[in-house]
């Protein structure tokens, strides 16, 4: 268990929604709430945690459904790529209407938004954290790359990557939906296995894995690399 990094699997889909807390503050963002929240808003409670961003890997209702809520009592910026943001408010676009679920009401206007490209950086407390865009699952989808060597003064740095539903434990997002597209993940794929080895990774669905297994043992990464 990584003491900075709370995960919690959220609705009838298994999504994984994390907590990822700054290692000398309070600071903290929230990543693809997408269901319950109790939980998420105990910890932020019991932890005294400031949040300091939302940060949305991509559109699909099972990692936003849950957004409007929580910002509504810990407003801050929300982070989505530039190509994804219109699929995050079109609740059509972002499969909302075809599951039956709620999606982001009146477009999203009451909610403050930052779009990003890729290779842009943004911070939690004095911890940068840089976005990969990987498309493929989605036109827009990212993941986050969080090296904590330049704040981490005590003892070994840790290297996290937040894959949403790009990369797997084993496995790969699917690419059948909207806006997927088979070859354009396999290069996403391949940017990301150039990442250091021992990078953690943290998926938006099942178990937590590292870079170095994947490699070793995804058949995906086999036929790219």
């Amino acid at each position: 268990m990584t003491k900075n990094i709370f995960t919690f699997v959220v609705n009838f889909y298994g999504t994984n929604s994390y907590i990822y807390k700054n290692l000398n503050s309070n600071f903290a963002i929230i990543i693809d709430p997408g269901g319950e929240i109790d939980e998420i808003v105990d910890v932020i409670k019991k932890n005294n945690l400031k949040i300091e961003h939302y940060v949305l890997t991509h559109s699909h209702f099972d990692h936003i459904s849950s957004l409007e809520k929580i910002y509504n009592s810990y407003p801050a910026v929300v982070i989505v790529h530039e190509k994804e943001f219109n699929n995050v408010i079109d609740n059509k676009k972002n499969l909302s209407a075809m599951f039956g679920v709620d999606g982001i009401k009146d477009g999203g206007k009451n909610i403050k938004w930052k779009k990003v490209k890729d290779d842009e950086k943004f911070f939690c407390g004095n911890q940068e954290i840089k976005v990969i865009h990987t498309p493929g699952h989605t036109v827009g989808g990212i993941c986050l790359y969080i090296d904590e060597s330049s704040v981490n003064k005590n003892g070994d740095s840790e290297k996290y990557l937040f894959t949403g539903d790009t990369l797997f434990r084993g496995t790969i997002g699917r690419t059948d939906f909207e806006g997927g597209d088979y070859n354009i993940l396999m290069m996403s794929l391949k940017k990301l296995a150039s990442l250091p080895k021992e990078t953690k990774i943290f998926p938006g669905h099942g178990q937590s894995s590292v870079l170095r297994y994947e490699l070793e043992t995804n058949e995906y990464f086999k036929n790219i690399i």
